[in-house]
């Protein structure tokens, strides 16, 4: 099954805009040993509280289809970006560790 990340990303950003946060977010996939790879997203800045991260996945299961929605959520005070200036999701996927 093919997951678009752009999907997840904007599904996200819209909750995240609706409380009045601004934060980018970045979907990837991360090695997972019986499906090959799961989903994750990555959100820049502070991390959100118990109840804020409830409401978030809650939104993302009603408004994706039941395998879009990640399955870790991680932080990143700043995410790296590539020489042209675009998020480096491969940099966010090496630290994922210190992230969870």
């Amino acid at each position: 099954v093919k997951v678009q990340p752009e999907r997840i990303e904007e599904m996200a950003s819209k909750w995240l805009y609706q409380q009045g946060i601004e934060a980018q977010v970045a979907a990837l996939g991360l090695p997972d040993a019986q499906l090959g790879e799961r989903v994750a997203l990555a959100i820049e800045g502070a991390p959100l509280s118990a109840e804020s991260l409830a409401q978030l996945m809650d939104f993302l299961k009603n408004h994706l289809p039941p395998y879009f929605p990640p399955k870790n959520i991680g932080f990143l005070t700043q995410f790296p970006l590539t020489a042209t200036g675009k998020t480096d999701k491969m940099r966010i996927k090496a630290t994922w560790p210190e992230m969870d």
